[in-house]
C-alpha cells in the first residue's frame, strides 16, 4: 500500500531490484543463462553498470570468456579519478552494456554517452524493462532488449488475479509518468 521511493522525490507503487538475487545461487545461474541468449556473437567487451549490472556483467562475461570493466556512475573524485573500473574498452570495441533494471534511461543515458566518448560501439541488455525495445532505442539512440518488461509483468498479475483492471490502470498511470520523466 505505500509507495517505493525510487528516487529522491520519486514515489511509485512498485519496485524493482534484482540485487536481491545475488545471495540466490540457482536464480542467478537462471538469470546469467537466460541473459547469455541475448548477446550477439559480434560483442568484444562487456561492461557492467554500477552497481546493479556489476554482477551480471562480470557473470556474462566468464560465462563468454569477453574481457570486463564497470562504468560508474559518478567519475571518482580520487584515486584514479576514472568512470570505469577495470581496462577502458578499446577504441571501436562493440560493447554490451548490462544493468538490472532500465527505468528512465537515466543511468543508461549517461553510460552510452562516456561509451560513445572512447568511441566503442554499444548496445544494452537488462534483466527489467519499464520500456520497449523500441522507446530504448529512441531514448539511447542504440539497441536495447531486456529478459522481462513491465507490461510482460503486468499482464500476468492481471492473469493470475493479483491486480484488477482498476489496478493495472493505476500502475500503468504511474510507472508511465516515471519512465517518461527526464531526470538528467
Amino acid at each position: 500500500d505505500s509507495p517505493f521511493e525510487v528516487k529522491p522525490n520519486v514515489l511509485l507503487p512498485m519496485f524493482v531490484d534484482f540485487k536481491n538475487t545475488w545471495s540466490k545461487p540457482e536464480v542467478r545461474s537462471t538469470i546469467v543463462e537466460n541473459l547469455v541468449k541475448y548477446v550477439d556473437d559480434d560483442i568484444d567487451w562487456i561492461v557492467g553498470l554500477e552497481s546493479g549490472g556489476s554482477y551480471y556483467a562480470v557473470a556474462l562475461a566468464n560465462q563468454l570468456g569477453k574481457p570486463v570493466s564497470l562504468l560508474r556512475k559518478e567519475v571518482k573524485e580520487h584515486g584514479d579519478k576514472n568512470f570505469m573500473v577495470g581496462e577502458v574498452p578499446p577504441a571501436g570495441s562493440k560493447v554490451l552494456l548490462v544493468d538490472e533494471v532500465y527505468a528512465t534511461g537515466q543511468s543508461a543515458s549517461r553510460a552510452v554517452r562516456r561509451l560513445k566518448e572512447i568511441r566503442s560501439q554499444c548496445r544494452l541488455l537488462t534483466i527489467f524493462s519499464y520500456s520497449s525495445d523500441k522507446e530504448i532505442q529512441d531514448r539511447l539512440g542504440i539497441p536495447g532488449t531486456a529478459l522481462t518488461y513491465f507490461k510482460g509483468l503486468r499482464h500476468a498479475a492481471k492473469e493470475r488475479g493479483l491486480l484488477n483492471d482498476d489496478q493495472v490502470a493505476e500502475l500503468t498511470r504511474h510507472v508511465n509518468i516515471y519512465r517518461n520523466t527526464r531526470y538528467e
